[in-house]
């Protein structure tokens, strides 16, 4: 059982112990030096799906290793900090370099490459987003 309260924390506070229930405190965009949205997900052609998330709403895979992440609810601005990782699913699970290359406040472009390499699509895909 979960409980998703909604809204901004401009001088209030919940405080709430109920023994198994899950708090999960979504933020408006309105707060920041947390963490805005996050996703885990496969990031390989015809396969590009959501695991897990958080403010996201849909992924989309622009070219090999690059795709663009919609927020479900839009941030404040596009002055946020990004961190990106991907990995191979083989047996050696090879890390792969992963950077931001176009933030909106509704949306961000993430891309996956190796070494000397273009785009490179990958099977486990991480973005976390911080404003």
């Amino acid at each position: 059982m979960s409980l998703v309260l909604t809204g901004t924390s401009s001088g209030g506070t919940i405080a709430s112990s109920t023994s198994g229930v899950a708090v999960q405190m979504q933020d408006s965009g309105a707060n920041t030096n947390t963490c805005q949205a996050w996703a885990n997900f496969n990031g390989v052609s015809g396969s590009v799906a959501i695991r897990a998330s958080f403010n996201i709403s849909s992924i989309t895979r622009n070219a090999a290793g690059n795709y663009t992440l919609a927020f479900t609810n839009a941030l404040v601005d596009s002055n946020y900090a990004s961190v990106v990782t991907g990995a191979t699913g083989d047996t050696y699970n090879v890390a792969i370099g992963g950077r931001y290359t176009t933030s909106t406040a509704s949306a961000i472009q993430v891309s996956n490459a190796a070494a000397g390499t273009g785009g490179v699509d990958v099977s486990y895909v991480s973005v976390a987003v911080f404003r």
